[in-house]
């Protein structure tokens, strides 16, 4: 079997530290923009602050019977790349 080699750039730490200090100054905090009602629930739309003063946006699809049964809430995203 073939070795896999990773590519590590010589300022890799350096960026690393930076993009690290960035992040810690992004706060932390959520915005909701609106809700709608839906036939099952609600559709919250939000975002929320990134680095180089970008926004996440994000749409949110709850039940409402969830949520007055205490159903757990599953949310999935990704970052870039």
């Amino acid at each position: 079997m073939e070795e896999i080699k990773y590519f590590t750039p010589s300022d890799f730490d350096e960026c690393w530290t930076k993009w690290k200090k960035e992040a810690d100054n992004v706060p932390n905090k959520v915005y909701v923009d609106h809700i709608d009602p839906q036939d099952f629930g609600s559709l919250i739309y939000f975002y929320f602050d990134s680095l180089n003063n970008t926004k996440i946006h994000c749409r949110f699809y709850i039940n409402d019977d969830g949520i007055k049964n205490k159903r757990p809430i599953i949310i999935l995203y990704h970052g870039a790349g």
